[in-house]
Protein backbone atom coordinates (compact mmCIF):
# COMPACT_ATOMS: atom_id res chain seq x y z
CA UNK A 1 0.00 0.00 0.00
CA UNK A 2 0.75 3.76 0.46
CA UNK A 3 2.55 5.23 2.97
CA UNK A 4 0.83 7.94 3.85
CA UNK A 5 3.13 9.51 6.90
CA UNK A 6 3.35 13.37 5.99
CA UNK A 7 0.22 13.41 3.68
CA UNK A 8 -2.44 15.03 4.54
CA UNK A 9 -6.27 13.65 5.22
CA UNK A 10 -7.38 13.82 2.51
CA UNK A 11 -5.39 11.58 0.48
CA UNK A 12 -7.73 8.97 1.45
CA UNK A 13 -10.78 10.50 0.45
CA UNK A 14 -12.80 11.20 -3.29
CA UNK A 15 -12.77 14.72 -4.55
CA UNK A 16 -16.56 15.38 -3.37
CA UNK A 17 -15.96 13.38 0.20
CA UNK A 18 -13.38 16.21 0.91
CA UNK A 19 -15.89 18.74 1.01
CA UNK A 20 -17.20 17.04 3.55
CA UNK A 21 -13.74 16.49 5.01
CA UNK A 22 -13.17 19.60 5.57
CA UNK A 23 -16.22 20.74 7.02
CA UNK A 24 -16.14 18.16 9.72
CA UNK A 25 -12.38 19.41 10.58
CA UNK A 26 -14.12 23.05 11.00
CA UNK A 27 -16.46 21.35 13.22
CA UNK A 28 -13.64 19.78 15.11
CA UNK A 29 -11.32 22.97 14.77
CA UNK A 30 -14.89 24.89 17.13
CA UNK A 31 -13.98 21.86 19.79
CA UNK A 32 -16.27 19.14 18.46
CA UNK A 33 -16.10 15.48 17.95
CA UNK A 34 -17.07 14.36 14.34
CA UNK A 35 -17.98 11.07 12.57
CA UNK A 36 -18.34 10.66 9.14
CA UNK A 37 -19.22 6.69 8.27
CA UNK A 38 -17.04 5.92 4.62
CA UNK A 39 -16.99 3.31 1.97
CA UNK A 40 -14.59 2.52 -0.68
CA UNK A 41 -16.10 1.30 -4.14
CA UNK A 42 -15.42 -1.99 -5.78
CA UNK A 43 -12.66 -1.85 -8.16
CA UNK A 44 -9.99 -4.11 -10.04
CA UNK A 45 -8.86 -6.04 -6.94
CA UNK A 46 -10.63 -3.87 -4.84
CA UNK A 47 -13.78 -5.51 -3.10
CA UNK A 48 -15.91 -3.16 -1.38
CA UNK A 49 -14.94 -1.56 2.38
CA UNK A 50 -16.69 0.46 4.75
CA UNK A 51 -15.01 2.48 7.33
CA UNK A 52 -15.55 5.17 10.09
CA UNK A 53 -13.31 7.91 10.54
CA UNK A 54 -13.48 10.05 14.17
CA UNK A 55 -12.34 12.96 14.43
CA UNK A 56 -11.47 14.96 18.12
CA UNK A 57 -10.09 18.03 19.38
CA UNK A 58 -6.93 17.87 21.44
CA UNK A 59 -5.93 20.67 23.96
CA UNK A 60 -2.37 22.08 24.54
CA UNK A 61 -1.40 22.54 28.22
CA UNK A 62 -2.95 25.68 27.97
CA UNK A 63 -6.56 24.60 27.26
CA UNK A 64 -6.09 25.76 23.16
CA UNK A 65 -7.09 23.24 20.98
CA UNK A 66 -3.92 22.63 19.34
CA UNK A 67 -4.47 19.00 17.23
CA UNK A 68 -7.16 16.72 15.92
CA UNK A 69 -7.15 12.82 16.95
CA UNK A 70 -8.38 10.91 13.70
CA UNK A 71 -9.29 7.27 13.96
CA UNK A 72 -9.36 5.34 10.62
CA UNK A 73 -11.34 2.04 11.36
CA UNK A 74 -11.97 0.01 8.55
CA UNK A 75 -13.97 -3.26 7.83
CA UNK A 76 -13.33 -5.39 4.99
CA UNK A 77 -10.47 -6.62 2.64
CA UNK A 78 -8.25 -3.71 1.86
CA UNK A 79 -7.01 -5.28 -1.83
CA UNK A 80 -5.16 -3.80 -4.33
CA UNK A 81 -3.98 0.05 -3.39
CA UNK A 82 -4.71 2.89 -3.31
CA UNK A 83 -8.29 3.12 -1.36
CA UNK A 84 -10.35 5.95 -1.68
CA UNK A 85 -13.43 6.64 0.82
CA UNK A 86 -16.60 8.36 0.18
CA UNK A 87 -18.59 9.43 2.77
CA UNK A 88 -22.23 7.52 3.01
CA UNK A 89 -24.45 9.64 5.46
CA UNK A 90 -23.71 13.46 6.41
CA UNK A 91 -21.30 14.03 9.09
CA UNK A 92 -22.59 13.72 12.81
CA UNK A 93 -20.63 16.19 15.06
CA UNK A 94 -20.94 16.41 19.11
CA UNK A 95 -20.27 18.67 21.05
CA UNK A 96 -16.69 18.17 23.28
CA UNK A 97 -18.01 17.71 26.85
CA UNK A 98 -15.52 18.90 29.65
CA UNK A 99 -12.67 16.40 30.77
CA UNK A 100 -13.54 14.03 33.30
CA UNK A 101 -10.17 13.91 34.69
CA UNK A 102 -9.18 17.28 36.29
CA UNK A 103 -5.48 18.12 35.43
CA UNK A 104 -3.02 18.00 38.36
CA UNK A 105 -2.66 21.28 39.58
CA UNK A 106 0.93 23.42 38.84
CA UNK A 107 3.70 21.62 40.79
CA UNK A 108 1.79 18.26 41.15
CA UNK A 109 3.03 15.17 38.80
CA UNK A 110 0.91 13.98 36.08
CA UNK A 111 -0.56 10.53 36.19
CA UNK A 112 1.84 9.44 33.34
CA UNK A 113 5.40 9.94 33.61
CA UNK A 114 7.66 9.49 30.33
CA UNK A 115 10.53 6.97 30.52
CA UNK A 116 13.43 7.85 28.37
CA UNK A 117 16.58 6.01 27.18
CA UNK A 118 15.73 2.82 27.05
CA UNK A 119 14.50 -0.22 29.31
CA UNK A 120 12.88 -0.34 32.72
Amino acid sequence: GMEPRGMPLSVFFTGPAREELTLALGQVAQGARATLPLRADRGLGQPPMDGLLGLMPLTDRDGRLSRVLGVLETLGPVGRAPRRFRTTAPMQAEAASAPRVPRPAPGQRPALRLISGGRA
